[in-house]
């Protein structure tokens, strides 16, 4: 039918208002006739099938804009088509199969001198003339613009579309009076039964729009129910019944002014609010590999994905090695090779726990659960227990409440948490692959050792050098008397490891500051945390009940 409507064209010419003649072409339809573009379709969808073909096959690869987003190998514009492929010959030679295949069959031909080469910039000389010898079409004669904009850029954008930007500002400087009345009627308009297809284009993207709207709250129009106007705050008994706490803790960083003014939309993808070509695309690819990760095998979200933003900021803010950071992050991601892990990545492995061979091998039971991490985190100094059935990243979350304690005490004890994880992952990992058995005391020295040399390492140097070298993270650097008529205790210990020798001392004065009783003995001690548990613990007046005071 499509052959029979080319070869019946027929032409007539009008003279002075009437028909003097009949035209029979040789050649078909001109350009201009009306079928042309449908054509023109028809001949494009063909080649569109070969290259698509080709794809499918691995022949050819084409570029990727964005590592989210698909490739492409042919862009077709009417009459114009734009071919991409990378720097091999395999798919350069495939390219030139898939034309000459496409030429054949529909009776078309490429205009060579019309046609030209464009490569990537780092692209070696030698292989431009390589691939334009094989294509025989030339390179570097690309045409400056197409369709209005520059073919080749660099990554700035604001030159490329400066013009376009002035062109456009200038049309719409009339406009800005009534933008927000001309915005609002946009959101509310609706599409009707006869809608060119430019209209449903526009609205079809009024959607993306409204996926990134928020409201700016000022008088609380939109939710004046939650809002107590005669004190201007929120009103928590409905947000509690209502929201959940996670969004009520959102809900109350929205602060009401004492002013108010009206609510208003506002684009809220972006920081700055400001609605730009790029916010809009990377919402809508978000929401996309979302829909992938959904859509995937796994019917149940990735672990990452179900830990609060506060869990990540907390790890990467603890005082601890660079190394252990990751290590914590990646366990609350589920990115360690525990033997559940390693099964989920379908590596043949046994998922129970090498140590106790009871419960499965999980993060949680490396580091919290096993019979061994309890012994561990039993015999260490860290000030919490370890709570039962919760993960890791819930575990971490806790770690806020030791600032009752006092910031450099709290500081001090997360950062011994996180060495006591990292050396039970080493131990774990030391029995797995060098079958070395440690004792759980062996963990508690080497996790106590370490973070002493780190938080003795972290200690900001001297202001001067007459000052004294502190003991400890945490010493009161100025003596103060006790009331009249009593004394005072003060002890410190020290600790060499290269040499194990340590010891401890007392001295007892009195109101005036003179020493009353000076007592420096040697203590045996594998490490300065356990020097500073027994100081703690122990009743330091017992050493002297048998030496009265002078």
């Amino acid at each position: 039918m499509v052959m029979s409507s080319l070869k019946s064209v027929s032409y007539k010419l009008i003279i002075n208002g009437g028909i003097r003649g009949t035209v029979i072409p040789s050649r078909g339809i001109r350009q201009g006739d009306p079928i042309s573009p449908e054509l023109f379709i028809l001949y494009s969808q063909a080649l569109s099938s070969i290259i698509s073909t080709l794809e499918s096959s691995g022949l050819l690869r084409g570029i990727q804009v964005q590592n989210r987003t698909k490739q492409i190998s042919h862009l077709l514009f009417a009459d114009d088509c734009l071919l991409f492929s990378e720097m091999k010959l395999q798919e350069v030679c495939q390219l030139k199969l898939c034309l000459e295949t496409y030429c054949k069959a529909s009776g078309q031909a490429v205009n060579l001198s019309k046609s030209s080469l464009s490569f990537s910039p780092n692209t070696p000389l030698h292989f431009r003339r390589w691939f334009s010898r094989i294509l025989k079409i030339s390179y570097g004669k690309s045409p400056s613009k197409y369709l209005g904009l520059p073919t080749e850029f660099g990554l700035s954008k604001s030159s490329l579309f400066k013009d376009i930007s002035e062109k456009t500002g200038k049309r719409l400087s009339g406009w800005k009076q009534t933008t927000p009345f001309l915005c609002w009627e946009f959101l509310q308009e609706k599409m009707g039964s006869n809608s060119s297809w430019a209209w449903r284009s526009i609205l079809e993207g009024r959607k993306v729009l409204e996926l990134g709207l928020i409201w700016h709250i000022g008088n609380g129009e939109q939710v004046s129910d939650l809002i107590d106007e005669n004190n201007r705050r929120w009103k928590h008994d409905l947000l509690d019944l209502y929201f959940h706490p996670l969004d009520k803790e959102a809900i109350l960083q929205i602060q009401l002014g004492l002013f108010s003014s009206n609510d208003y939309q506002l684009w809220g993808v972006s920081k700055n609010s400001i609605y730009s070509v790029k916010s809009p695309y990377h919402l809508l690819s978000n929401q996309w590999v979302e829909k992938e990760e959904r859509n995937s095998s796994s019917t149940t979200l990735p672990q990452w994905k179900e830990i609060f933003s506060l869990v990540w900021k907390s790890i990467w803010s603890y005082s601890s090695l660079p190394k252990i950071k990751h290590f914590l992050w990646r366990a609350c991601g589920d990115g360690i090779a525990s033997g559940v892990t390693l099964h989920q990545w379908r590596v043949p492995i046994d998922r129970q726990c090498l140590r106790c061979g009871v419960a499965e091998e999980t993060n949680e039971h490396i580091l919290l659960y096993c019979p061994f991490a309890w012994a561990v985190w039993f015999g260490s100094i860290y000030p919490q227990r370890v709570p039962e059935n919760v993960r890791l990243s819930g575990w971490i979350s806790r770690w806020s409440s030791l600032f009752s304690m006092g910031k450099s005490a709290a500081k001090e004890a997360m950062s011994l948490a996180s060495f006591i994880c990292w050396h039970l992952w080493c131990s774990r990992n030391a029995l797995l692959f060098s079958s070395k058995a440690d004792s759980p005391n062996d963990v508690i020295l080497s996790a106590h050792r370490a973070c002493t040399d780190f938080l003795m390492a972290s200690m900001p140097p001297p202001r001067s050098s007459d000052s004294p070298l502190p003991s400890s993270t945490s010493m009161v650097s100025t003596w103060t008397p006790p009331p009249l008529d009593s004394f005072k205790l003060n002890c410190d210990a020290s600790w060499n490891p290269n040499k194990n020798q340590s010891g401890l001392g007392f001295l007892i004065r009195n109101h005036l500051g003179e020493s009353q009783v000076a007592v420096s003995t040697p203590y045996m001690f594998n490490n300065i945390w356990l020097e500073r548990k027994w100081l703690v613990e122990m009743d330091y007046l017992r050493l002297f009940q048998k030496e009265p005071i002078c």
